[in-house]
């Protein structure tokens, strides 16, 4: 990427807390469709059992449609996590454990 301006996508306890634009050098590691994007949050969620980091995008479009992305990422995480603890036997099984976390400690 060029020198300029760029827009940058910061996730903090897996929400989105700031979108901004930046300044961005030659070097920046610029986001070019959400898909990549998607991707490295996925990873970051696999690997960290969160999406914390900061994501870069060439333009704010890209950047806001990026931000609603990781947000209902969240959402629906916190649904399929809410549906299998309402699911959970406690009777036949006393302790339960969120497996869509990647640290889960059961």
């Amino acid at each position: 990427m060029s020198e300029g301006n760029a827009y940058r996508v910061v996730v903090l306890h897996n929400l989105v807390i700031r979108v901004d634009r930046i300044s961005a050098d030659a070097g920046a590691a610029v986001s070019t469709t959400n898909l990549e994007a998607g991707m490295q949050l996925a990873a970051n969620q696999k690997n960290n059992g969160c999406i914390d980091g900061e994501y870069i995008f060439s333009n704010r479009d890209k950047a806001k449609d990026f931000a609603v992305l990781s947000l209902d990422f969240v959402l629906r995480l916190a649904e399929k996590s809410l549906e299998s603890l309402n699911g959970h036997n406690f009777f036949a099984l006393p302790d339960w454990g969120n497996d869509f976390l990647a640290d889960n400690q059961q």
